[in-house]
């Protein structure tokens, strides 16, 4: 039972933080879609003659066809887009029409955004290519979707790289600290994290305790299966 108390205590912590399960009351931005100099006209069948647009569509939801219900989660993990675009890349509409990201998203409908959050990305068992995720770049991310009025789901994964059922890597700062050193760990992390982006004027709508951890998190302390 001892090893639920690692994701025990992210979770009063941070329904501590949220007062209790309460949601923050979020301001509306007044935004006006900007666009930039590129134009994209090329297709991906320039260069897949097999490829067929029909093939790779998905047939909408007809009561959310033409609305964008604030009622409905529309969400997206958008925690890649820094790194996409530190490295030059560029986001176009449906137009072919250079566009913020962001934008884009949000007048496709979308009104939540998750961030990933590793605890230290650039430790040696951080990952390359993971896309440098710790506070300062999701808070980045977050404080993007803010201005196009998206909620903001952070997940935590209590790792330096990515969770999953069989992957649930300890920080690489953790490694030699005994199960009640761990559990403190837990919980100051957890803690610092929502106060970083709340001291800055985003409370995050909805936290993710951890990511895929079917089998526990944080192993092998928090190893459940």
């Amino acid at each position: 039972m001892n090893k639920k108390m690692l994701s025990a205590a992210a979770m009063v912590t941070t329904l501590l933080l949220s007062g209790c399960g309460g949601r923050p009351s979020y301001e509306i931005f007044d935004w006006t879609p900007t666009y930039g100099s590129g134009r994209n006209t090329e297709a991906y069948s320039d260069y897949d003659r097999s490829y067929d647009e029909d093939s790779f569509k998905i047939k909408p939801i007809a009561a959310l066809q033409g609305t964008k219900r604030q009622d409905f989660m529309m969400g997206v993990d958008a925690s890649m887009v820094r790194q996409v675009i530190d490295s030059g890349g560029k986001y176009y509409n449906l137009e072919g029409v250079e566009q913020d990201v962001f934008q884009i998203m949000a007048l496709s409908g979308v009104n939540y955004l998750r961030v990933r959050i590793w605890n230290d990305p650039f430790s040696p068992i951080g990952i390359q290519g993971g896309g440098g995720l710790d506070l300062e770049t999701a808070y980045w991310i977050a404080q993007k979707a803010r201005m196009v009025n998206m909620k903001i789901i952070l997940d935590l994964h209590y790792s330096d790289t990515w969770a999953d059922p069989e992957n649930q890597e300890k920080p690489y700062d953790w490694e030699l600290l005994n199960f009640t050193e761990l559990t403190a760990a837990v919980k100051t992390f957890t803690y610092d994290a929502v106060m970083y982006f709340k001291n800055r004027g985003i409370t995050p709508y909805m936290i993710q305790i951890g990511n895929e951890i079917n089998n526990g998190m944080i192993f092998p302390d928090g190893k459940l299966v």
